[in-house]
């Protein structure tokens, strides 16, 4: 008898120990669910595919123009804007803004959001163009100002506030409208060269420049008139174009030309020509650090990339800091000197994306990576609120997790467990991904 009740306290010993050791076990596999880098800030589910994004903060709010596919480059129908309070982590509001929408940027002063709206056939007529204005206070179109010609989806839209007056692009008569942002109306349209793209603002100087894909050339405004100051030959297909006020630098990414060509913003000389090695895509510069990082890409553009850093007062090449499978949108943190670039996960047999992406956060001044976060499928552009510390991913598609009855059991214990069933998810046509730029 003293044999057995001894043999029951063993075993009841012995299943203590085995509880414990599953608690132990789930507390700290909850304990790294809870701090791994694909929870960073949390990811926002959206019912369309965010295209271009930007924050408003005064009023805490992100703004998306959205499509109606996963597919962010496509010309799209029953195009919104998302609008998202970044403290909620919500979508408030879905604004329609017409049938296609394109770049979007705020004006905070005057709680104004400007959304392209790329050409659409109006009453079976020719092709037009146009912005639609929204109130960022109450969430409501103001006015759609149609223009007279052809418009892009992308970059073809800047903001200068000293004069408020709204730039806008049109490929196919090859001019610029000017507009006055408060009244809506084209106050001229001005020949600048062959196929003008991408538009960027230096309100130091009062200039707007402008990259002519045709003409291989770039186009220097002077933003309170109008009239055309310069055009200054560059590279091969120059697309993006990012000013530099405090060194007085405008940098020109020349696609063919793999190529940037660094111009200065007062007289338009050209100052510099570097070789990247590949086409360059987008960039993003860190004024404190003063390095400008360019995002290159393969001459097929869905082959292995990388992350180019340049001098931006001399230009010169100082290294690649980044390989990696489509690296595709950049942003910075000027308060923190950190750069967000996003990159396409494995991609299958057709192209498209396997698996979900990942953001990586780059220290300004030497390029190292800080750290790495998982982000949706397909991600996208990026946009930064520096007085939040944040950066929100635009990602063109997501796994959004069904109702689980067993989500508190963490992640690495249910891999264990497999009598439970596995998290399940379905698909979303996109979402935006919240990232923590303060650790």
């Amino acid at each position: 008898m003293r044999l057995m009740r001894l043999s029951m306290t063993k075993k009841r010993a012995s299943g203590a120990l085995v509880l414990s050791a599953v608690l132990v076990v789930i507390l700290v596999q909850s304990w790294l669910d809870g701090h791994s880098a694909a929870t960073d800030g949390g990811t926002i589910a959206l019912s369309a595919a965010p295209y271009d994004l930007t924050t408003d903060p005064l009023s805490g709010r992100l703004f998306i123009s959205t499509a109606t596919t996963a597919s962010p480059s496509s010309l799209l129908a029953a195009a919104r804007v998302a609008v998202i309070d970044r403290r909620t982590r919500e979508v408030v509001a879905m604004v329609p803004v017409g049938v296609n929408a394109g770049s979007i940027v705020v004006d905070m002063r005057a709680h104004r959001a400007f959304v392209l709206n790329p050409s659409v056939t109006v009453n079976n007529g020719a092709p037009r163009g146009g912005v639609t204005v929204l109130d960022t206070a109450r969430l409501r179109v103001v006015r759609t100002i149609l223009l007279a010609g052809q418009v892009g989806q992308s970059e073809g839209l800047a903001l200068d506030l000293p004069t408020d007056h709204l730039f806008v692009t049109d490929a196919q008569s090859n001019t610029v409208s000017m507009l006055d942002a408060a009244t809506g109306v084209v106050v001229r349209r001005i020949a600048v060269g062959r196929i003008p793209a991408s538009l960027a603002d230096d309100a130091t100087t009062g200039h707007v420049f402008v990259t002519n894909q045709g003409g291989n050339s770039l186009g220097m405004l002077d933003a309170r008139s109008g009239r055309v100051l310069r055009i200054v030959p560059v590279g091969r297909t120059p697309a993006r174009v990012v000013v530099d006020a405090r060194r007085h630098r405008v940098f020109v990414g020349n696609y063919q030309g793999a190529s940037v060509s660094m111009v200065d913003t007062r007289s338009g000389r050209v100052l510099a020509t570097t070789g990247v090695g590949g086409a360059p895509n987008d960039m993003a510069l860190d004024p404190h650090s003063g390095h400008l990082f360019v995002v290159v890409q393969s001459a097929n553009t869905v082959g292995p990339g990388s992350v180019a850093m340049l001098n931006a007062t001399s230009g010169r090449l100082l290294g690649t800091v980044l390989r990696g499978v489509f690296p595709i949108g950049i942003a910075a943190d000027a308060r923190r000197g950190r750069v967000v670039v996003t990159m396409v996960g494995p991609l299958d047999s057709r192209g498209n994306p396997a698996h979900r992406g990942t953001a990586y956060i780059l220290e300004g001044r030497t390029g190292r990576v800080r750290r790495t976060i998982v982000v949706g499928l397909a991600p996208y552009n990026v946009a930064v609120d520096d007085r939040a510390g944040q950066a929100f991913v635009a990602n063109a598609g997501h796994d959004a997790p069904v109702a689980d009855p067993w989500a508190w059991v963490p992640q690495g214990l249910r891999r264990w467990l497999s009598v439970l069933p596995q998290p399940q998810t379905r698909g979303a046509p996109g979402s935006v991904t919240i990232v923590d730029l303060t650790r």
